[in-house]
């Protein structure tokens, strides 16, 4: 069934769109942006960061995708400690003079981790989730997680049929 789209962005048939407007403009390569993140431990708990786009392309005509070179991270100490410091991250290697790499990695971020690790590895992120503006990801946080929350409700269901049979 769909929904209604929200603006800027919306939840229609499983599918994500991002609505681009005055208040969501399309990003480009060299603007700092506002970037939602999961580790893959934690994929119910989306990260915010503040990252710089370091390159972009169109993938279907309407999503843009972002490699995000990582600034800060956008969370408080809970959030750090719980979902930042204990988590694997999927990260792509990047060089000015290589460009980015074709295959990315795992890796653990730490309280110590070196800033030079971040200028030499992107996060890959679909435009849905970059914001110009923290407080409009803030928001999109908050409806992102209620989709993952009724995801997680179905799957807890069907684990539960399962587990009378």
């Amino acid at each position: 069934m769909a929904e209604d789209v929200i603006r800027p962005f919306g939840y229609i048939d499983k599918t994500f769109i991002n609505v681009y407007d005055q208040e969501n403009p399309i990003l480009n390569v060299g603007d700092e942006c506002y970037f939602m993140v999961n580790s893959s431990d934690n994929c119910h708990r989306p990260v915010l960061a503040k990252g710089l786009i370091i390159k972009d392309f169109f993938s279907d005509g309407m999503h843009k995708i972002y490699y995000i070179r990582l600034l800060q991270f956008e969370e408080d100490q809970h959030g750090l400690d719980n979902f930042v410091y204990k988590g694997q991250w999927y990260m792509i290697p990047y060089s000015p003079l290589t460009d980015i790499g074709t295959k990315g990695r795992n890796f653990n971020i730490g309280p110590l981790s070196p800033i030079k690790f971040f200028e030499n590895h992107v996060f890959k992120s679909d435009s849905f989730f970059v914001r110009q503006k923290l407080e409009d990801l803030r928001i999109l946080r908050k409806e992102y997680i209620k989709i993952i929350y009724d995801d997680m409700k179905l799957a807890l269901i069907e684990i539960e049929d399962l587990l009378k049979d």
